[in-house]
C-alpha cells in the first residue's frame, strides 16, 4: 500500500490531489458501493466500479500511463487505425477514438470485461469508430484457457488445473488484420507478447505501421519467454525503442533498454517526431499537453 500511495504522489498528475481522490474513492465505495460514471478525459466518460484497478488509477491520476497515453493522443490522427490488444475496459480505445477520432480495433477476451468495454464504447457514442472483439490474440488459431478473476492481470493460462478460467477463442493478428492497415498497436497481454508478435509477421511488415507500445515487465517468464526475445523480435522487424517526453513532445532513442512497464517501439523517428510536434493540444484535468 505504501508503494502504491508513493506512486500516486510521484505521478505527474497525481500528487496530493491524487491521494485525496484515492481516499474519496475508498470512502465512497464503503458508503455507496455502486458503479458510477465519471469524466475520464475532456470528452470521454467511463464506468467505474470497485476492484477495477486500471480505471480507478486513471481516476486517481487522470492518465495512469502518463507518457504512453499522451503519446497515443499526440501521435494519432483522425482516420488512422489503432489496434488495442488487451484492451480491458477501453482506456486506450477511448483516447484514440473519442479524443482523437481515430478508428480502433480492440481485443478483450473475457466476457465480463468485454461487456464493460462495450458499455464504454456505447456511452461515448463511438460505435462507428471502435470495433471490439471478444477473442484472444496469439500465434495459433483455436481456443485457449484464460483466467477470469484477475482484472487487468487476466492472462492465458498454462496450468490445466488452474481454477477460475474460461475457454476463449484465439486467432493471429495477421488473420485479424489481413485487410487492415494499422499505424499504431498497443500490446498488453501479461507476458503473452511474444506469442502475439509471432502471429503478426505480415502485420509487422506493413508500411503503415509506425509504432508499437508493448508491456515488458517480466511476466513473460511463465510462458518460457523473456523480455529480450520480445525486444529482439521487434528490432528485427525494424522497430527501435524510444522514450517519449509529452511535455516537450520529444522522442529519444533508448540504447540500453531496461524497463518494467510499457515501452514504445518506432520505425521512422523523423516522421513520428513531426507528428507529435504538430499534434493538437489536449486538456487533461486542469492541464494542457
Amino acid at each position: 500500500m505504501i508503494r502504491f500511495l508513493v506512486g500516486i504522489l510521484q505521478h505527474p498528475l497525481g500528487g496530493i490531489e491524487g491521494i485525496m481522490r484515492f481516499v474519496r474513492w475508498q470512502v465512497g465505495q464503503v458508503l455507496v458501493p455502486y458503479p458510477v460514471i465519471y469524466n475520464f478525459t475532456e470528452h470521454s466518460k467511463v464506468l467505474l466500479k470497485k476492484s477495477m484497478t486500471g480505471m480507478t488509477y486513471n481516476y486517481y491520476c487522470k492518465l495512469q500511463e502518463f507518457n504512453d497515453m499522451l503519446f497515443v493522443l499526440h501521435f494519432l490522427r483522425e482516420n488512422d487505425l489503432f489496434v488495442d490488444i488487451g484492451a480491458n475496459v477501453g482506456s486506450y480505445t477511448l483516447l484514440a477514438s473519442k479524443e482523437v477520432g481515430a478508428r480502433s480495433v480492440s481485443y478483450e477476451p473475457i466476457e465480463s470485461t468485454w461487456q464493460i468495454l462495450e458499455f464504454n464504447v456505447k456511452l461515448n457514442k463511438i460505435e462507428h469508430l471502435a470495433t471490439i472483439k471478444k477473442i484472444c490474440v496469439g500465434s495459433t488459431v483455436g481456443h485457449v484457457k484464460f483466467t477470469k478473476n484477475l482484472d487487468t492481470m487476466n492472462h492465458v493460462s498454462i496450468n490445466e488445473n488452474e481454477e477460475n478460467t474460461v475457454e476463449v477463442p484465439i486467432d493471429t493478428l495477421d488473420n485479424q488484420l489481413e485487410n487492415e492497415n494499422p499505424i499504431l498497436i498497443k500490446i498488453d497481454t501479461e507476458g503473452y507478447e511474444k506469442e502475439v508478435l509471432k502471429g503478426a509477421q505480415s502485420t509487422l511488415k506493413k508500411s503503415t505501421l509506425q509504432a508499437i507500445i508493448v508491456e515488458i515487465n517480466g511476466s513473460d517468464k511463465k510462458y518460457n519467454s523473456s523480455s529480450n526475445e520480445v525486444v529482439e523480435h521487434l528490432r528485427k522487424a525494424g522497430f527501435r525503442p524510444v522514450a517519449y517526453s509529452p511535455i516537450e513532445r520529444k522522442l529519444t532513442l533508448v540504447e540500453n533498454l531496461t524497463t518494467n512497464g510499457n515501452t514504445i517501439f518506432i520505425k521512422n523517428i523523423e516522421l513520428i517526431q513531426e507528428r507529435v510536434r504538430t499534434a493538437n493540444v489536449f486538456s487533461v484535468g486542469e492541464r494542457r499537453f
